[in-house]
């Protein structure tokens, strides 16, 4: 394996981000026209954007507001969405782990789903480093951040046709779809995926519209682990049995 210099990382940051960026540009604008149908200022839109940074919760913060919730309320729901990016972070550990606490500190700030899933692929694949998470991180920051903003000076301007908003929910149920596409490793992703996604279907109709992810996630993650331990067992099975049949 050919190792990257610091240059070609960099560049496949930016090409791996650059498909996600006008997705954030669209979503960011809604973003903006949605805090600003909600009564928040332009300042506190974009600083939310800023300081934030996390597209679920901030659209469920807008959703929260409209519907009359408390601040503590918004700030627990805001918190139990973001849990995901626990497990996010610690599987990028291969590159958060060697470099300055304090470097980590700020680049845990800007792991988003998209960031995560092109920079875990690196990881897997044993290539890159964390320029290559920084190279494709920071410029989404910057989109989301900029479309917060300009979406609620103009996102009136955007159409508001049903037609529209089925496009937009499209767009984004396909984005996601293409991120799991990314992550696709054979046969044994589809249990844990089926499973995941069927409890997070069911806890979010019956039980909770914020713990749905967390959970849903967790519950994959032991079902991930615990799959290639079996394997492992059934191939030491499989070689005792050969061996005895030997003897």
């Amino acid at each position: 394996m050919t190792k990257q210099t610091h240059n070609e990382t960099i560049r496949a940051g930016l090409f791996a981000v650059a498909p996600i960026l006008p997705v954030f540009l669209v979503l960011g604008g809604l973003l903006g026209l949605f805090m600003n149908q909600a009564g928040i200022s332009d300042w506190q839109a974009w600083l939310n954007s800023l300081l934030v940074y996390a597209g679920a919760s901030q659209f469920s913060m807008v959703e929260l507001l409209n519907s009359g919730a408390t601040y503590p309320i918004i700030l627990m729901v805001t918190f139990v969405i973001n849990l995901r990016h626990a497990l996010m972070v610690a599987s990028m550990a291969p590159w958060f782990a060697p470099i300055h606490p304090r470097l980590a500190l700020f680049g845990v700030f800007f792991v988003t789903d998209e960031s995560w899933a092109v920079s875990i692929r690196e990881i897997r694949q044993q290539r890159g480093s964390i320029l290559f998470f920084f190279a494709a991180t920071l410029p989404a920051y910057v989109t989301w951040s900029s479309a917060t903003y300009l979406g609620w000076h103009f996102g009136e301007l955007l159409p508001s046709t049903p037609l529209f908003i089925q496009t937009i929910n499209f767009i984004s149920m396909a984005f996601f779809v293409a991120i799991l596409a990314l992550l696709y490793e054979g046969k044994s992703n589809i249990l844990p995926w089926l499973i995941s996604a069927v409890l997070s279907i069911v806890l979010y109709r019956y039980v909770s519209q914020s713990w749905h992810m967390v959970v849903a996630g967790v519950a994959a993650a032991i079902i991930a682990i615990y799959l290639p331990n079996q394997s492992v067992k059934q191939s030491a099975n499989q070689s005792n049995t050969g061996d005895t049949d030997h003897e």
